[in-house]
Parts: C-alpha cells; sequence; structure tokens
C-alpha cells in the first residue's frame, strides 16, 4: 500500500465470493488492486461473523 496516494495490490492465498450478502463459492489466484479511499466510499454492508480456520 501506498501510504500517500492510497492505492493498493493486495494478492490472496484465501478467498470467498459474496452474492446477495452470502459466500457462494472459492476464489483462487484473487488479487485485489484500488485506491483506499474509493475502496471506502463504496463499502454498503458490514458482516460480524468473522470465521477463520
Amino acid at each position: 500500500m501506498d501510504i500517500t496516494s492510497g492505492k493498493f495490490v493486495f494478492s490472496t492465498s484465501e478467498a470467498y465470493l459474496i452474492e446477495k450478502g452470502k459466500v457462494t463459492k472459492a476464489v483462487k489466484g484473487a488479487t485485489l488492486i484500488g485506491s483506499g479511499i474509493e475502496t471506502m466510499q463504496q463499502i454498503s454492508m458490514v458482516g460480524n461473523d468473522l470465521r477463520s480456520g
């Protein structure tokens, strides 16, 4: 992440597709590219049921 511009590039080791609020399937080899400010402005929902492992 570039702290000056807010731009980021992340590769995921484990990711899941969320459709209509439900986890639907695993996604392999995803890369997330964007701007921190734009990403925060576009968040429409936040969950409270984090699972790991």
